[in-house]
């Protein structure tokens, strides 16, 4: 990951006045590897949140207003007043001053006196061949600390940095392009004004297709990671059947399908690899929306008689298999298959 820009501005509510307090910077938060610089410390900072982004419980989705994505809420507007390109932006500063003064202007509204805001933090980086926006709103939490002369124990406070609580990142790339709805990742909170509000800050609302497209892509990805390590088909049908069988317990339990828990269950061996194979290639979040449906064609259709038995991906179906005049016609049949029958009749006469 490349870090091209970063900044931090504040607006925070005092928990005395509950007025609001507001303050931009003018430039900048410069970052380079030297050691124990705030330069320093910035692009560690920067590095912390992406970690975070990557392991924590994300909602998918885009831009859009009220359910219609054909309309621009005002955060998608600025951003393509500053950005040409999903590489360039004209002025980093002058954008991320407008997303705090809208925010800002959210915090004003009555009902959200209790929301108290905090640091937020924006960069761009480059990951992956593709450019992000994040953005991240962190507050500070207590702790201890003991004085350098006196060694006497005093109070500290420092960023939250253990748990990822409000938080978007925007693939620039995808968005600009116009092809794929699923160009937003984003962490908003269970109570439902936080929730509310923040999704209104940045104008992100949830795909609906996203259960439907993230089983299909667990199922893929399963299936290509298991290739690339080196199983043969029948190890890469087991490992498609224990994710399902992972599936249905999770289900059964009523507990979320999370990615490392399942990463651990059918890879054991290769779990942490799997787990960034599923997030970079196959945009999965942490936690996995599963479709019934969709999670069936994990499961091959099959069929047993006296005479004969089969079985085959239910995907096949409507694709290579179909029933015609009642009669079942295959398209592109195996070689194995079209071998053993020629085989049969060359033996028959």
């Amino acid at each position: 990951m490349t870090i091209k820009h970063v900044i931090i501005h504040v607006v925070m509510r005092d928990e005395s006045t509950g007025g609001l307090h507001k303050q931009l910077r003018t430039e900048e938060n410069k970052i380079r590897s030297s050691e124990k610089t705030s330069e320093a410390l910035a692009e560690k900072l920067t590095n912390d949140l992406r970690n975070l982004f990557g392991t924590a419980s994300l909602s998918i989705g885009e831009f859009g207003v009220n359910g219609n994505n054909t309309l621009k809420p005002a955060f998608e507007q600025t951003l393509e007043t500053f950005y040409e390109t999903p590489e360039t932006c004209s002025d980093f500063v002058q954008l991320t001053r407008r997303f705090a003064e809208q925010y800002y202007a959210i915090l004003t509204e009555e009902n959200l006196t209790t929301v108290k805001g905090g640091y937020l933090v924006f960069y761009q980086y480059t990951a992956r061949g593709q450019e992000w926006l994040a953005v991240v709103i962190l507050n500070k939490t207590e702790g201890i600390d003991v004085n350098s002369t006196s060694l006497e124990v005093v109070p500290s406070e420092i960023l939250d940095l253990k748990t990822l609580h409000l938080a978007a990142s925007i693939n620039l790339t995808k968005w600009m392009s116009g092809d794929d709805t699923r160009y937003i990742r984003f962490k908003t909170g269970r109570a439902a004004q936080i929730r509310d509000y923040f999704e209104k800050f940045i104008g992100c609302q949830r795909d609906k297709y996203a259960a439907v497209v993230e089983t299909h892509q667990l199922k893929t990805a399963v299936q290509n990671f298991a290739k690339e390590s080196g199983y043969n088909e029948e190890k890469v049908a087991n490992k498609v059947d224990k994710t399902h069988q992972f599936i249905i317990e999770r289900q059964k339990d009523q507990e979320p399908v999370l990615l490392k828990a399942l990463a651990n269950a059918v890879f054991p061996d290769l779990s942490e690899e799997f787990e960034r194979e599923a997030r970079d290639t196959y945009n999965l979040s942490e936690e996995i929306s599963i479709d019934k449906n969709e999670l069936k064609k994990y499961v091959k259709i099959f069929v047993q008689s006296k005479a004969f038995s089969m079985s085959f991906e239910r995907d096949l179906v409507g694709k290579q298999i179909f029933v015609v005049n009642n009669e079942v016609r295959i398209s592109q049949p195996p070689e194995l298959l079209i071998n053993a029958i020629n085989e049969e009749l060359e033996s028959r006469k």
